[in-house]
């Protein structure tokens, strides 16, 4: 069975009312799983922006340094950046 996504555990746990009203009849091991299937979903979503944010930084530094290499090819064809 997939993990839930934080919002499909809120669904679960409000109920598919549409309601934005928290059930009072909801036991204290229904909010014990509620939290923790929103806090190992948030685990989930840090890591993810982590490996993402750690991507985009080795692009840019790849990038960054490939930038005094096209210049130089520029120089060598005579053309001015």
């Amino acid at each position: 069975m997939p993990t839930p996504t934080c919002a499909s555990a809120l669904r679960l746990y409000v109920g598919n009312t549409g309601s934005e009203s928290v059930h009072q009849h909801r036991s204290s091991t229904d909010n014990g799983t509620l939290i923790h299937t929103l806090t190992e979903a948030l685990r989930r979503e840090r890591t993810t922006n982590r490996e993402q944010v750690h991507d985009l930084q080795q692009r840019l530094a790849a990038a960054h340094g490939e930038l005094p290499r096209l210049r130089r090819c520029l120089q060598e064809h005579g053309i001015q950046p």
